[in-house]
């Protein structure tokens, strides 16, 4: 049965990588076009995107599913403030709705990927609190 979890995780993790990866290269081609002045939003939303990926690849490289919870929570945390820089972003005219929409989008998939991979995780660790009892 653990070798059906260590399948199951690997697809879950490469899943959420990946989501996040097609976001974080969206937002890259918008920021190109972003003013110097946004320069310190830009590097947060870039920072975000890149701890998302961190926490997810944690997740995935420990057996220990609290450790696991933790990380899913913090990558899922960062991809939950990406969306107050986003609108930021439109509210001073850094980029349009349409641009910032795009990489919400995305963002939102690689969230619903990270939820997935989270709740199968709190699955299993309820049905391991039940059989021990």
């Amino acid at each position: 049965m653990e070798q059906l979890h260590k399948i199951d995780d690997k697809a879950k993790f490469e899943n959420a990588y990946h989501a996040i990866m097609r976001t974080a290269e969206e937002f890259y081609n918008l920021s190109c076009n972003l003013p110097s002045a946004l320069d310190d939003v830009r590097k947060r939303i870039h920072g975000r995107y890149d701890l998302a990926a961190y926490y997810v690849f944690d997740a995935s490289n420990t057996f220990d599913n609290a450790r696991k919870l933790t990380s899913l929570n913090e990558a899922y945390n960062c991809l939950f403030f990406q969306m107050s820089s986003l609108e930021y972003l439109t509210k001073t005219h850094g980029c349009t709705i349409g641009q910032a929409n795009c990489v919400i989008d995305l963002t939102r998939k690689a969230y619903v990927q990270i939820d997935k991979w989270k709740n199968s995780v709190i699955k299993r660790m309820s049905v391991s609190e039940v059989k021990t009892c």
